[in-house]
């Protein structure tokens, strides 16, 4: 009988709600000496930047400005914090959500766009003079993306639905259902259409409108994270033990091999279009940058404690960013020369 794989938002242990802070810091030193063990014995690049227990429960996702000099964060609980890059500075702290952050978006530089499995989506100024906007609670939202050429916010639910509001007054546009739970969503840079995949497995194209759809090759499991490389014709996504790199406009696809040995949660592609920086979840906190073209690795980044939910490269290149359910957020310096080093916990 086949193992059908986990979902991906599968939640941190119900167990440690009921442990008090030093309690649950012990949990997690514990549950990392089995977890990066092993990886201890791989040579891999250290973090240059640790915000550590950042967020309870999880850090779940991270989004870089599109300036590159903040990184926004968001948690399990549903608070997003903003941090100066690449000093760690905290900018801001907020709390749009009663659930896991599930998606953030940077339109501009006024404002921060987030959703999260408590239904909501929300649109946060970074000026105290302006309230937040927000829709009412529907289904859980559980993918986010941004169409910067037509200012339309793109969500995915777990009913199925996918649907687009305007920026920044969050009107109701389009509505598309795909028949399965959205995991991903994914914007071509030139805003002429967005990438959504389902837990069926299925990955479809869909003009900005959502009025009609093309499949892609189907993957061999479902697509948990995808990105489009800057020149919007290879579309990359993230699935169990692979990196899945689509051709486009026909839509061939290679599945790469990796050194992940579980769910690769989350991927990116470089701004040059030539690296994609993935992590791994559930046996595997792995953090890897390899070749687009090829798929050899070209880095090792240290691994975190715990299950990675969020890896992101900054728009001009130079840094990373990971989130992970060991609560906290990195940033990896990929300037620098690469002399990876032994680290045993």
């Amino acid at each position: 009988m086949p193992i059908r794989p986990a979902s991906p938002h599968i939640a941190p242990g119900r167990q440690r709600a009921l442990l008090g802070a030093g309690a649950r810091r012990a949990l997690l030193s514990g549950s990392a000496a089995w977890l990066v063990g092993c990886a201890g014995l791989i040579a891999t690049q250290s973090p240059m930047l640790r915000l550590a227990h950042v967020h309870d429960f999880g850090a779940t996702r991270v989004a870089f400005a599109p300036n590159g000099r903040s990184l926004a964060s968001g948690g399990y609980e549903g608070d997003v914090k903003i941090w100066q890059v690449p000093s760690g500075a905290p900018i801001a702290q907020l709390r749009p959500h009663d659930a896991q952050v599930t998606g953030l978006a940077w339109p501009d530089a006024r404002h921060l766009i987030s959703v999260a499995r408590d239904g909501r989506l929300v649109v946060s100024p970074l000026a105290d003079s302006e309230p937040p906007r927000s829709i009412d609670p529907s289904a859980p939202i559980t993918a986010l993306t941004y169409m910067r050429g037509s200012r339309r916010i793109v969500v995915g639910q777990s009913d199925g639905e996918v649907r687009s509001y305007s920026y920044p007054g969050l009107q109701p546009l389009e509505r598309k259902a795909l028949g399965a739970e959205v995991l991903a969503l994914a914007s071509r840079p030139d805003s002429s259409g967005i990438a959504a995949s389902t837990a069926r497995p299925q990955v479809v194209l869909l003009d900005p409108e959502l009025k009609s759809g093309r499949p892609l090759t189907t993957p061999p499991a479902a697509a948990l994270d995808l990105r489009y490389a800057p020149d919007g014709r290879t579309l990359v996504g993230g699935t169990w033990f692979h990196v899945l790199v689509w051709a486009l406009p026909g839509g061939r696809l290679q599945v790469q091999r990796t050194e992940h040995m579980g769910e690769v949660i989350s991927v990116d592609v470089s701004p040059d279009g030539r690296h994609i920086a993935s992590i791994g979840r559930n046996t595997d906190s792995q953090v890897r940058l390899v070749s687009l073209a090829s798929g050899v690795v070209e880095r090792r980044l240290a691994p975190h404690d715990l299950c990675g939910w969020a890896v992101r490269i900054s728009p001009d290149g130079r840094l990373l960013a990971t989130a992970s359910e060991d609560e906290s957020v990195r940033l990896y310096d990929l300037t620098q020369p690469y002399a990876p080093t032994r680290t045993i916990r």
